[in-house]
């Protein structure tokens, strides 16, 4: 069964590309597919719909990134290197959507959640500029990142 995109995804799987050779990263991450996705539009006003700031996330993930290693070779067009993170996160794409009995895959936008749902969370030492969420969100990132460099590779 082969599984297609449609343009939304592969524009932002594209774009996630560009903008890792734009930074001159030798692997292409999640960290550039979330960026790339922070200015999709449907995914931006997603993330507003849950209290969240795209903006504070776009300009945190661009200072990670310019901090990251950077190759002194230009990569070309079909050279682009998946991570390992990335690989495992497009393979349990398809995975899911084989599961589904689906042949496509879409970016959608996600119903905001009713305020029942909404759990509001509150970092007491969060810099007065940003908001709560913003920290948790942050806080998330980290964990992540953090977890990451005990990843193994196969």
């Amino acid at each position: 069964m082969s599984i297609l995109f449609d343009a939304n995804t592969q524009e932002t799987l594209q774009k996630t590309i560009d903008i890792s050779k734009s930074y001159s990263h030798e692997y292409v991450t999640p960290e550039h597919l979330l960026l790339s996705l922070v200015d999709f539009s449907p995914f931006a006003l997603t993330v507003r719909h849950v209290n969240g700031y795209p903006e504070y996330i776009k300009e945190d993930l661009m200072n990670y990134l310019d901090a990251q290693e950077k190759v002194d070779r230009e990569v070309k067009e079909g050279e682009e290197e998946l991570s390992v993170q990335m690989e495992m996160l497009l393979n349990e794409s398809l995975h899911t959507c084989q599961n589904a009995n689906r042949d496509y895959i879409t970016l959608r936008t996600v119903s905001p959640p009713t305020s029942s749902c909404r759990k509001s969370v509150v970092n007491r030492h969060a810099h007065p500029s940003f908001p709560p969420s913003y920290h948790v969100w942050k806080s998330s990132l980290t964990r992540i990142m953090t977890k990451k460099s005990q990843w193994t590779t196969f």
